[in-house]
């Protein structure tokens, strides 16, 4: 029983941090390509 709920605790802190993580990549890809358009 124990194990199950270690599990379920991993596989949801893995979604949150891959989460976190598409977020950040989206930032920042929006950030570089407002920067990109305001140099031209």
């Amino acid at each position: 029983m124990g194990v199950e709920i270690m599990q379920n605790k991993l596989f949801l802190i893995a979604v949150l941090l891959s989460m976190i993580l598409t977020a950040a990549v989206f930032t920042y890809t929006i950030e570089k390509t407002r920067l990109t358009f305001e140099y031209k």
